[in-house]
């Protein structure tokens, strides 16, 4: 099974994050939790969230793909800090995913150049030089984005796909009652 490195950066939006981590993992998905300086990791909405992980003890080369949670202000520091930065690159032509806010951090990574995309609809005017969809959730090659919390569940079918996993939308469909869990 693929593994994923969900990164949390402090602010970052709760209802994403964990929809993430906990739908891959009802797929089998290996996933980490990475925090940037600390093991615990405050939202956007003061929840707290122990996460597995920090960034500077993960070697990008044992996963398969990089996925972004957005929420303000985790997106600017996860677009705004270097390691993260060089994080992201380090997975050029492997999964690089991110919702809400958070494909600011894949454009200034050069993730996105020349790719469709889609964001949280107020981060809209970041992405002048993206082809801008309003769709829930974008795929363009291994570059899977997202527009917010209520979208979720089509990001994670969305991330699915380009894993070659979208057999696993049906099921996760049924067992959580989700009328429209697809990408």
């Amino acid at each position: 099974m693929p593994r994923l490195a969900v990164v949390f950066a402090e602010g970052f939006e709760e209802i994403e994050a964990i929809t993430i981590v906990d739908v891959l993992r009802r797929a089998q998905i290996d996933v980490d939790m990475v925090g940037l300086r600390s093991l615990s990791v405050k939202g956007s909405h003061d929840i707290e969230v122990k996460v597995e992980k920090l960034l500077k003890e993960v070697d990008p080369n044992l996963y398969d793909g990089v996925v972004l949670p957005g929420g303000l202000p985790g997106s600017f520091k996860l677009r705004d800090n270097e390691d993260v930065q060089n994080f992201i690159r380090a997975f050029n032509g492997k999964l690089q995913a991110a919702v809400c806010a958070a494909p600011i951090a894949l454009q200034k990574a050069g993730a996105l150049e020349g790719r469709h995309v889609t964001s949280h609809p107020s981060m809209k005017d970041e992405f002048s030089k993206q082809l801008y969809l309003e769709s829930p959730a974008v795929i363009d090659g291994k570059v899977v984005t997202s527009r917010g919390a209520g979208t979720s569940f089509e990001f994670v079918a969305a991330i699915l796909t380009v894993l070659e996993l979208e057999e696993k939308t049906e099921d996760l469909r049924a067992a959580m009652l989700y009328p429209n869990f697809d990408s």
